[in-house]
């Protein structure tokens, strides 16, 4: 079997900050990130595995229409292209197809 070769996750993405709006909910929503002290120096692929791993679709909608559909787009699938990915296998489905239909 041949193994697959990891695809480096794009450096334009990390020094990205997300929205205000984006911050304010992952404030207001600690169980996001209960483990990150220091919320306002979080990069956006954080905020959009966070959100779209654990939030609810409220914060999700927030996120697209702060951040752009087709923004956290690319950061997904910049995510979910390497082998070793921290999403759900559901969330993950769901969201290739949900971003297939609504950020052609």
């Amino acid at each position: 079997m041949k193994a697959k070769k990891l695809i480096p996750f794009p450096k334009k993405y990390f020094n990205m900050m997300p929205p205000p709006a984006v911050v304010e909910v992952l404030k207001k929503s600690p169980w996001l990130t209960w483990w990150v002290k220091d919320k306002d120096s979080i990069s956006l692929p954080f905020a959009v595995e966070s959100i779209l791993n654990y939030g609810n679709w409220d914060q999700a909608k927030t996120l697209f229409r702060t951040a752009g559909i087709k923004k956290v787009k690319r950061v997904f699938n910049a995510q979910t292209r390497n082998a070793r990915c921290n999403y759900y296998p559901d969330v993950k489905e769901y969201f290739k197809l949900y971003f297939k239909r609504h950020a052609a």
